[in-house]
């Protein structure tokens, strides 16, 4: 009982400081939110040994970009396959906690050599569906830095969800709502991970994608929910 006491006096005091001083001003929310992030890239640099440059994601509050060198990880441009492999899983290791992907659903594409860079892409992918448009983990070695470049694209994903419709009838759900005509069939049609054009910001759902000309229709796996319209027809992420 003393607590919630306590805690109703802080926010009392709160929000008398708040009519007092006016409410923060969208500069001040800006640098606030600039100074949590160097907080947590200064964490992620001590924890890591990471040196270099590191980019934030604003809309989805989170490390974006880094490119830079591991105090602990050296490799050269020489190396085998085999060497990469376990330098990628490696920085793999230190940069996970700081995503929102969990080790158990990514899967690493073939290790890829071209002219001046190593590459190495993860998936993330939960009973074998992917993310349309996100969900990636990207590492690159490049030769002439001998230095790393990281791309964060992870995403929150739901899990143990219940398929409660076929594909024929989400295909007769966009029908009904007029979305397509009676005898129009999708192309390349699949379940995966979309980004839901709702309130819930960056919230994705597991949906069929059916993918027309010109534009997608994403409607919920489990509820038969039209997720989203997407007037570009998003290709599979291979």
């Amino acid at each position: 009982m003393v607590r919630i006491v306590l805690a109703f006096i802080i926010i009392l005091l709160g929000i008398s400081y708040g009519y007092a001083d006016g409410f923060p001003s969208e500069e001040d929310e800006r640098q606030a939110k600039e100074c949590q992030f160097d907080q947590v890239a200064d964490r992620f640099k001590a924890e890591t040994g990471f040196r270099g440059e590191i980019n934030y994601d604003t809309n989805r509050m989170c490390l974006g970009f880094l490119e830079g060198k591991f105090a602990d990880i050296q490799i050269t441009a020489n190396a085998d396959t085999a060497s990469f492999r376990v330098v990628f899983e490696q920085i793999l290791d230190k940069v996970l906690p700081y995503t929102f992907a969990k080790r158990e659903h990514l899967s690493r594409s073939k290790i890829s050599k071209q002219t001046g860079y190593i590459r190495a892409v993860y998936f993330q992918q939960i009973n074998g569906y992917r993310v349309e448009g996100a969900g990636k983990l990207t590492i690159v070695y490049e030769v002439g830095r001998n230095g790393f470049r990281i791309s964060n694209g992870s995403v929150e994903l739901p899990e143990n969800i219940t398929i409660n419709i076929s594909l024929e009838q989400a295909v007769k759900i966009a029908q009904d709502n007029k979305l397509i005509g009676d005898n129009d069939k999708p192309n390349n049609p699949r379940i995966a991970y979309v980004k839901g054009d709702d309130k819930n910001g960056n919230r994705y759902y597991l949906c069929y994608v059916l993918s027309f000309y010109g534009y997608s229709i994403y409607i919920d796996v489990s509820n038969s929910v039209i997720r989203n319209i997407d007037k570009k027809d998003i290709l599979n992420n291979n």
